[in-house]
């Protein structure tokens, strides 16, 4: 007989050992705890994306970021990967902001 839970995507739950692994971030926000597994690697990555040191501050991020967005826009680049290129810049630049500079800094 199968499991009940086998026919179900309950991703986070181990319901064979008869507990719960996973779940919410419930740390506080700003200033307490938070969840940052990974954090320290998600901004290198964007830095590295953009081409600026980890201690880079908002302008020269910026300045990075305009360079490299007109450099791979899809509707001027020539690159067939353009779009995928550009996007990744974004998203790097997104989550490059003022407040996880700030908390990388602080690290």
């Amino acid at each position: 007989m199968k499991n009940f839970f086998q026919g179900f995507n309950f991703s986070g739950f181990d319901f064979d050992q008869g507990n719960f692994n996973g779940g919410y971030n419930t740390g506080y926000q700003n200033g307490g705890f938070v969840n940052d597994l990974g954090f320290k690697e998600k901004y290198q990555k964007a830095c590295d994306t953009l081409g600026v040191s980890y201690t880079s501050d908002q302008y020269e991020i910026k300045l990075a970021y305009r360079k490299l967005a007109k450099k791979f826009h899809p509707d001027i680049s020539t690159d067939p990967n353009a779009t995928e290129k550009f996007q990744k810049i974004n998203d790097a630049y997104d989550f490059l902001s003022s407040e996880n500079i700030n908390k990388y800094k602080n690290m």
